[in-house]
């Protein structure tokens, strides 16, 4: 691997870490139990992660911690069925994936 594949592995490394840490975080804050607003914007920060887009998984984690009067309500029965447990088993098995040198764009289903 040559050095600035080495560098940039090392930023993207330390990227997804700064993102599962930002995640981590709005599910912790969120434990009582998250809100529409929120499963939605843990959902898409987990999606991004996934695709190796550290950078928008963290914008989106920050968005889930909006505070209540700047929201709108969601209210979809998908986005229900997104319950804290089923964002942290996501994000677990996002984790456990290497990290991208690049994102990957297109879809995403989760099969587990």
């Amino acid at each position: 691997m040559p050095v600035d594949d080495v560098e940039q592995l090392d930023q993207r490394t330390a990227e997804k870490a700064e993102a599962v840490a930002g995640i981590e975080a709005a599910l912790a804050a969120t434990s009582s139990g998250p809100d529409g607003w929120q499963r939605l914007h843990l959902a898409q920060a987990i999606s991004w992660l996934w695709r190796g887009a550290y950078q928008a998984a963290l914008a989106n984690a920050d968005l889930a911690l909006t505070p209540a009067h700047e929201r709108l309500p969601v209210t979809d029965p998908v986005i229900e069925s997104f319950t804290t447990q089923a964002l942290r088993q996501a994000l677990t098995e996002v984790e456990a994936e290497p990290v991208r040198l690049f994102p990957v764009l297109g879809p995403i289903v989760f099969t587990g």
